[in-house]
């Protein structure tokens, strides 16, 4: 299976006009109040990868609750800035004393295993092929041939994850595109013709890259 294409934000959105509609779809459709929506953890990969393995199949809660709660209880286990992914990968071995600090036992999808012994698997797997910081997210193929070998991982688990320290995958970038482009087909309040679709409406060609490509 071919690895799926990550964008830079200034990659994903090269249309001015495409992000202006974006953002007044956003607008519209959703509700003002969003404190209970998932956070991004920029420069934070051990808290991204909490959050994707944790939020799978799971109430994402409130700050303390859910999987904020985790990510919030690994925080005060750990003492400093959540970027380094060899502190979760310490505990492959002892799954069970990560599941405990992180005060959360829940099985990932198929009940493979526990969250937390994912989270620590994946997490050596990743060290292991030389990404052990945000900043070392430049082989997208490294990160997710890693996360899908995971049993009870995925595509979805890795694209949550790059796109928590802000990146987009296919599947984000093309429910992005569908958002703007369903925002351009209604017409204005003045009963003006919608605006024609922009390039960037379609789906974007799902290619083999050869690196993520970070230009924010």
């Amino acid at each position: 299976m071919d690895t799926p294409e990550v964008h830079g934000l200034a990659d994903a959105f090269v249309d001015d006009a495409f992000v202006d509609a974006l953002v007044e779809h956003i607008a519209a459709a959703l509700p003002s109040e969003r404190s209970q929506w998932p956070p991004a953890w920029p420069e934070e990969a051990e808290a991204a990868l909490l959050d994707a393995v944790f939020s799978a199949r799971a109430t994402y809660g409130t700050p303390r609750t859910g999987v904020r709660r985790v990510i919030e209880s690994w925080r005060c286990h750990r003492g400093t800035r959540l970027d380094d992914i060899s502190a979760l990968a310490d505990f492959a071995d002892t799954p069970d004393r990560l599941a405990e600090i992180l005060g959360n036992r829940q099985r990932v999808p198929g009940n493979y295993t526990t969250k937390a012994e994912a989270t620590a698997l994946a997490a050596a797997g990743l060290v292991h092929a030389g990404i052990d910081t945000s900043r070392k997210l430049a082989d997208g193929q490294g990160a997710w041939s890693v996360i899908t070998a995971i049993p009870g991982l995925g595509t979805t688990t890795w694209e949550t994850f790059v796109l928590r320290l802000g990146l987009i995958g296919p599947r984000t970038l093309e429910r992005s595109r569908l958002c703007a482009c369903s925002s351009r087909r209604q017409p204005d309040r003045r009963n003006r013709s919608p605006s024609p679709m922009p390039w960037s409406c379609w789906p974007a060609p799902r290619r083999r890259p050869t690196s993520i490509r970070q230009r924010c």
